[in-house]
Order: structure tokens, then C-alpha cells, then sequence
């Protein structure tokens, strides 16, 4: 019977502190930040409206391009799980791989405040020829098509190359809402053969207004990055590699941290009031009242 009213104490106390702290126990991944790939305008056949477009800093592996983003609001915390990003390779005259591994031989996730400008390493992985495994199983490639109705894919001005999509997953990483981060991927390509040049790594872009789909936090710029992920340049590529401006585009999935809070005094004195009396039938109080 005294166990049994422990017991019941227990689950109240548990309950009423999940409510009063606004913890739930069911949150999953959700996406908290959508710059996906866009759905319309796509390609050449769209002339001046077209939405897509591709970005790599040079063929010597000196640098990268990136980008930013902002999510909830100040006093906000969210756990990033999994931030996604795309990108093109295909060399006209060359073609492209049939694995990312072919042509890379590792790629790295480097984030940082945008405050600091630079941003460090947070998930670094390699390849091998022939494979789109990673050496970490929570990074994963992908071939995808655009989330058009007619699955198109990358047109490089005249040759159609295949689309990845890198996820970066169990990120685990802990970031505060109405704050500015700067992120990038750099690709580190294999050598050319015959040309003494690096295979590039070119990460998707797109025109916000052409898009067609959520285009969170674009304010048509990118970030330059050198290969140490050392902050160069801002850059609008309006008259700039292409005649119109681009964001960088990703995706960023986790969840808001609960928010906990002091209870009311009404609210603890009720719960106790509640615990007392579940507890007014043990055998100690019975064995007191004879």
C-alpha cells in the first residue's frame, strides 16, 4: 500500500514538473531553417528567369563558398541534428563522376558566428575512389533531382549533370536563437589527370525571388572563404559569374530546446496539498491514528 502511494507521488511529481517546466518527451528533428533547392525557373530553357546556379571558388583548392543563417528569435536555444546542402560537380569537356569518392577525396562542415567571420571545422569526412561512403556513417550523399514535377536536373549551360545532396546529421550542436551563423562546405577535390588542376567542388545556389520555394534568410550574398575557412569577401554575383544575385542554399533541421520556468507558488502549493493527501493512507499514518 506505502509502495504503491510512492509510486503514485512519483508519477504526479513527474507529470506536474513536465508541465510546469514545458518539457515534452516526443520532440523530434524538425526544420527549423528551409533555403531548399528551387522548383521552378530551372535551367537554361528558362532564359533570364533562370533560378539555378552553381558556385566554386577555384580549381587549387584554396578556398569555398558559403553562407548564413538566423533562427527563432532571442532567448530562443535549438539543437541543430542535421544541416543539408547540395552540390554540382560536372567539368564540361570532362563530365561527371559517377561517385562524389572519384573525384574527392574528403569534404568538411565549418561552421562559426557570423559576428567572428571565420569559421572552424565541426564534421570532416573522406572517400574513397569508386564510393559515395563516407568515412562517418552520419554524413550521407545522395543523388537527388530538383522537387520539380519533372525531376529535372543540373543543366551546365548545355550539359545536364547529376545533383548530391550532403546531409550532415547528429550534429548535436547547440546554437541560440535571433543569432547569425556562418557555415560553408569545402570539398577537397582529387588531382586532374594530366591537367595539374583539382577536381572543384561546387555547391548549389539559387535566386531567391525566382526560386519558387522557401528561401529563409536570403538576402542575395554569399560568403568567400579561404581553404582554412578564414573569412575574404561578401559576394553578389549579380554582374559578378552570373546576371543576377544568389544565395547559397540549405537546409537545417533539429529542435527548440524546452523552456523552463520557476513555478507559481500556487502551483507547488496545490502539488503539495496533493502529494499529502495520497499519502494520508500508509501504514505509518493508519498505525499513528489507532
Amino acid at each position: 500500500m506505502f509502495t504503491s502511494t510512492l509510486a503514485k507521488v512519483g508519477a504526479v511529481f513527474a507529470t506536474a514538473s513536465a508541465v510546469m517546466l514545458g518539457y515534452t518527451s516526443n520532440a523530434q528533428a524538425e526544420m527549423l531553417f528551409d533555403r531548399g533547392l528551387p522548383t521552378e525557373n530551372l535551367n537554361t530553357i528558362s532564359e533570364a528567369n533562370r533560378s539555378n546556379v552553381r558556385w566554386a571558388t577555384d580549381s587549387e583548392n584554396l578556398g569555398f563558398y558559403g553562407d548564413d543563417f538566423t533562427i527563432g528569435n532571442v532567448g530562443d536555444t535549438f539543437v541543430i541534428d542535421t544541416i543539408r546542402t547540395w552540390m554540382v560537380p560536372g567539368i564540361t569537356g570532362i563530365g561527371d563522376p559517377d561517385n562524389l569518392g572519384d573525384w574527392f577525396e574528403s569534404f568538411t562542415l565549418l561552421t562559426g558566428l557570423a559576428a567572428e567571420d571565420d569559421i572552424s571545422p565541426f564534421a570532416s569526412v573522406t572517400l574513397d575512389f569508386n564510393s559515395n561512403v563516407t568515412s562517418n556513417p552520419d554524413v550521407t550523399i545522395t543523388q537527388v533531382p530538383y522537387p520539380d514535377a519533372a525531376e529535372s536536373i543540373y543543366d551546365n549551360f548545355g550539359d545536364f549533370v547529376n545533383i548530391w545532396q550532403v546531409d550532415f546529421n547528429n550534429l548535436n550542436w547547440t546554437i541560440e536563437g535571433g543569432t547569425t551563423y556562418n557555415f560553408g562546405v569545402r570539398g577537397v577535390g582529387r588531382e586532374i589527370p594530366d591537367q595539374g588542376l583539382f577536381y572543384p567542388w561546387f555547391n548549389h545556389a539559387s535566386n531567391a525571388a525566382l526560386s519558387a520555394s522557401p528561401q529563409d534568410g536570403a538576402d542575395n550574398r554569399f560568403l568567400q572563404f579561404d581553404a582554412s575557412g578564414n573569412f575574404v569577401d561578401t559576394v553578389d554575383s549579380n554582374g559578378n559569374g552570373w546576371d543576377k544575385s544568389s544565395d547559397i542554399n540549405v537546409q537545417i533541421f533539429g529542435e527548440a530546446t524546452p523552456k523552463t520556468s520557476v513555478p507559481e507558488p500556487a502551483s507547488v502549493l496545490a502539488l503539495l496539498v496533493f502529494i499529502t493527501f495520497l499519502s494520508a493512507g500508509s501504514p505509518k499514518k493508519q498505525e499513528k491514528s489507532k
